[in-house]
């Protein structure tokens, strides 16, 4: 019983090292250099007030979430919020993530990446 305790232990500690392995590979600087550019570049030139304000409001919570040590849950809720409302990032905004290896994070890029091939 001991035994597969300690096993069941240490294979917990070893999944938390490996999401603090993932987690840690998502540089700050890098989110808020796309964070930045989305603001600056992206934002600006929606199609409808709406559009702007709704950005501005995810921006806002995403820089919120950062605040909060946060990056990669502040990243991945902001892709998904873009995703959701099909809004087209230029290229050079979204290379900006390029270094960034975690799947689900990698999966949106790369959605959001054929929706620029569309527009």
């Amino acid at each position: 019983m001991i035994k597969l305790y300690l096993i069941h232990l240490f294979l917990k500690i070893r999944l938390r090292e490996q999401i603090c392995l993932i987690m840690s590979k998502i540089d700050i600087f890098t989110v808020e250099k796309f964070i930045d550019r989305l603001e600056k570049f992206v934002k600006p030139n929606l199609p409808t007030d709406e559009l702007i304000s709704y950005v501005a409001t995810i921006i806002k919570d995403a820089r919120e979430l950062i605040s909060f040590g946060e990056k990669r849950l502040a990243l991945d809720i902001l892709l998904e919020n873009l995703i959701e409302e099909k809004i087209i990032i230029d290229k050079e905004t979204l290379s900006l993530l390029a270094t960034i290896e975690d799947e689900e994070i990698r999966s949106s890029i790369s959605y959001l990446y054929s929706l620029s091939d569309k527009g």
